[in-house]
């Protein structure tokens, strides 16, 4: 049904919600419980784990993320930067949920797991980032860690902005609407936010019709 590439290791994710995976295991990024590498895909769990059928997942560097059919949140692996969320900085071996007031009381509807970083949309289209800010790829208009899920502000003159999907590179992270409207922020090395300047966005920029504009 669906699977996620992080930087040694994949995720699959079958048609029943079940998560199956393999690769490195370094920093818990497999969520089994160890360290170890798994050179064969490993069962990591369904309904008795998650509760619910995963719908969606999402692989950093080393770490992970999924989100289930009630929307619930669960994050694990490597925690150095901030990018589980969890207001920790410990690596996390097996998948831990996440309450939803963590990110609004709203229930998530999709992640997306950067180098060291991670981007949750809720189902009220707010964008949520934690974990490395550096190049401002969180969209908080600073460089600090950020321990915990932050509300990105996505404006458009003083009126808020709903998304309908998330993404998140190396060092940025990526934003559309349900009318077709872009917003990048982070790095913008080599065009890679669609602006002209090669330098570092801490801010939000939309896209309509060719022509970016500060939020």
């Amino acid at each position: 049904m669906a699977v996620a590439c992080g930087a040694d290791f994949t995720i699959a994710l079958t048609e029943n919600g079940d998560v199956f995976r393999f690769g490195e295991g370094e920093h818990g990024q497999l969520g089994l419980g160890t360290t170890k590498h798994q050179y064969k895909p490993a069962w990591v769990g369904g309904r008795d784990v998650f509760k619910k059928p995963v719908v969606l997942v999402a692989a950093g560097t080393a770490h992970a993320a999924c989100v289930t059919s009630k929307g619930v949140l669960f994050t694990w692996g490597k925690g150095k930067h901030g990018e589980l969320g969890d207001g920790f900085q410990e690596i996390r071996l097996i998948p831990q949920q996440m309450n939803s007031a963590m990110h609004g009381g709203q229930p998530a509807v999709m992640v997306s797991c950067g180098t060291s970083h991670t981007v949750v949309l809720t189902e009220a289209g707010c964008v949520w980032t934690c974990g490395d800010s550096q190049f401002g790829k969180l969209g908080h208009g600073n460089d600090k860690l950020q321990l915990k899920l932050k509300l990105v502000s996505i404006l458009e003159g003083s009126r808020p902005v709903c998304m309908s999907m998330v993404a998140s590179g190396c060092q940025r992270s990526v934003a559309l609407t349900s009318g077709g409207q872009v917003f990048t922020w982070g790095r913008a090395k080599s065009g890679s936010l669609g602006v002209t300047e090669a330098s570092v966005v801490c801010s939000i920029y939309a896209e309509t019709t060719g022509i970016f504009h500060r939020g």
